[in-house]
């Protein structure tokens, strides 16, 4: 596989594998050091992420990305202190072929920091070569890891037992991937998948489903029938929410665009969100559950009177807000 290495000013890339030279500790040093912020208290646990990374190189895994906050730095922020995350692959996989997904690799992210602000997380990732975007797998699957830097019970040599185990999660996520592969969307659900990650992305309302489901290659155009698998449809949908700029289409007033994430906390928020958005909508379509998120005002009134209706229940004419109306609608599922 050849080198594929991608530099800005916190993002460093090398999918052939990082080496920790004196250029490469100048730009993350929050990576490489060896202290803790002079903010924090004695009970504060330092997690040496320079010990991480050997560990982890001693698991068979090669380090292919760094990156790290670029905050103004003063006495609370210091450039050695600040978040920084450090992504993972298992030298046993080639570019998809061990994989089961041509154009994708499992990867370990590992965030951390040294000032107190943030848990230390262990987190499992899907890359993808065919545009270099990084995927966070959800929190709820694969076992993935938040723990605090404070007190006796979170100390780094607790941490690293941990990630001894971490490396074997990539078997894992192949197996969640090509089941979402399996998983056919028709036209229609492809929009309500695509309505569901808007909303969670926090899209304004002129972001329109056509807009994020729009291929970036032909490879990833729905079939003739214009059915596409939920594997494809979710990196279209991710790929165009967080690393593609979408502009607005038409109407009145300025021009307007939604920028790609930027960030190391940011990327992890926003992509872990959309993760769960496509187990939840995975599972609601295998257990026949309406998806209520996508719903508008009225389409939630009309859909509650008729599941009111069913239980006796007196009708309504609107609810305060949609959240209030999907609670409601939630509710009187679980009593169904």
């Amino acid at each position: 596989m050849s080198a594929t290495i991608h530099m800005n000013g916190n993002i460093h890339r090398n999918n052939d594998g990082i080496e920790c030279t004196p250029e490469i500790k100048e730009l993350f040093p929050a990576v490489f050091s060896h202290r803790k912020s002079t903010q924090v208290s004695e009970d504060y646990q330092f997690h040496d992420s320079a010990k991480i990374i050997e560990q982890m190189l001693d698991s068979n895994m090669k380090l292919v990305e760094l990156s790290q906050e670029r905050l103004r730095s003063s006495t609370v922020r210091q450039p050695h202190t600040q978040l920084h995350a450090m992504r993972f692959q298992s030298k046993a996989f080639k570019k998809g072929s061990d994989f089961g997904i041509n154009d994708s690799v499992p990867e370990i992210i590992i965030m951390n920091n040294h000032d107190g602000r943030f848990r230390f997380r262990a987190l499992a990732g899907v890359f993808r070569f065919v545009c270099a975007n990084g995927m966070i797998v959800g929190d709820q699957v694969l076992g993935n890891v938040a723990k605090r830097h404070f007190g006796k019970e979170n100390t780094f040599e607790k941490t690293q037992a941990i990630l001894a185990d971490m490396p074997k999660v990539v078997d894992s996520i192949s197996k969640r991937i090509v089941d979402w592969a399996s998983v056919t969307l028709d036209k229609e659900l492809q929009e309500k998948f695509a309505r569901s990650m808007i909303a969670s992305r926090g899209c304004p309302d002129w972001v329109k489903e056509e807009q994020v489901l729009r291929a970036q290659r032909p490879s990833e155009n729905p079939r003739d029938n214009g059915v596409r698998d939920l594997w494809t449809t979710f990196n279209v949908l991710q790929e165009n929410l967080t690393n593609t700029k979408l502009q607005r289409e038409g109407g009145e007033g300025r021009a307007r665009g939604l920028s790609p994430i930027h960030g190391t906390f940011s990327n992890y928020r926003v992509n872990r969100d959309i993760w769960n958005v496509a187990e939840g909508f995975l599972e609601d379509l295998r257990s026949g559950r309406q998806d209520f998120s996508t719903m508008t005002g009225p389409e939630l009134v009309a859909e509650y009177n008729r599941v009111a209706a069913a239980q006796g229940l007196d009708p309504i004419k609107r609810f305060a807000t949609r959240e209030a109306g999907i609670k409601r609608l939630e509710a009187l599922a679980v009593v169904a």
